[in-house]
């Protein structure tokens, strides 16, 4: 079976593995935790037994030969199931982020999975287990960050191929916030493309599949209704309108100015100005 291996790539040089403990436990009978929202994943792998987990509101009974994920910051509880014999699991506590951001912020993967594989995740546990008994050694940081990897590419290999493509852009929220936060700033396609851990070709496309039209479009146009914003007072010039909206160039911002409304920002002043000068 080929399995997908998530190999060294410039987009994703910001991803970033810690694990932070680990374990394969017989849980007790009184194994039970009430609501919280944790700031690093878990990831549990069920190998006998029964009891639920709940994310987000959703109560999941995980069972023998199922994986179960719990993203960073959703709001998790869990507990043993009344007169059935309690979880034997594997379980490792770990951040992952891409950058600053979450990476399951940005990968929306499901969080129950069939496992058809029980060998090579066990393999993946047991790697981690090792190199958690030896968490000073470089090597075992190294095994530890690539069997969650492995496990990572695991999951998101399950899905159907029809799904993948969601699956491997995820949800844009993060990167739009960002767009929404910076676009006075210089912003380019390869930032937001890092975010997105993907290639600048692969994610103008995705991106345009997403929200309708291109990055350069999507900011520029973005741009240009602060602008409008701010035409219609009198307190700013031309010129700093045009670098507080992050054109750095007044030529270049009447020129984008006039391609998306018809009139140059002087023009489109003068006209909403006197209209808003005419008594009712």
């Amino acid at each position: 079976m080929k399995h997908l291996m998530l190999q060294p790539d410039p987009y994703l040089e910001n991803l970033r593995i810690r694990v932070l403990v680990a374990g394969f436990t017989h849980v007790h009978a009184n194994w039970k935790y009430r609501a919280h929202r944790p700031s690093y994943n878990r990831l549990y792998y069920v190998k006998s037994g029964y009891g639920y987990v709940e994310i987000n509101g959703v109560r999941y009974l995980p069972e023998k030969e199922e994986m179960l994920l719990v993203p960073a910051g959703a709001k998790v509880s869990f507990g043993t199931l009344p007169g059935k014999e309690t979880f034997t699991k594997y379980w490792i506590h770990f951040d992952a982020r891409l950058g600053e951001t979450p990476l399951f912020d940005i990968l929306s993967v499901p969080y129950l999975t069939p496992v058809h594989a029980p060998e090579f995740i066990t393999g993946c546990f047991q790697k981690i287990l090792v190199s958690e008994q030896k968490k000073e050694d470089l090597s075992s940081i190294l095994y530890q960050q690539s069997s969650v990897l492995d496990l990572i590419a695991w999951i998101i290999e399950q899905q159907p191929s029809s799904s993948r493509q969601q699956v491997a852009t995820g949800r844009f929220d993060t990167i739009l916030a960002y767009i929404q936060n910076h676009f006075h700033e210089k912003i380019t396609v390869e930032d937001l493309s890092k975010m997105a851990g993907l290639h600048p070709n692969h994610f103008i496309k995705v991106f345009r599949g997403q929200i309708g039209t291109s990055p350069g479009q999507y900011i520029n146009k973005l741009r240009i209704d602060k602008a409008r914003e701010l035409l219609v007072e009198e307190t700013y010039t031309i010129g700093e309108i045009a670098s507080m909206t992050g054109f750095h160039d007044e030529s270049y911002f009447s020129k984008t100015f006039k391609k998306y409304i018809g009139r140059t920002p002087r023009e489109y002043r003068r006209e909403m100005l006197s209209s808003l000068s005419i008594a009712p």
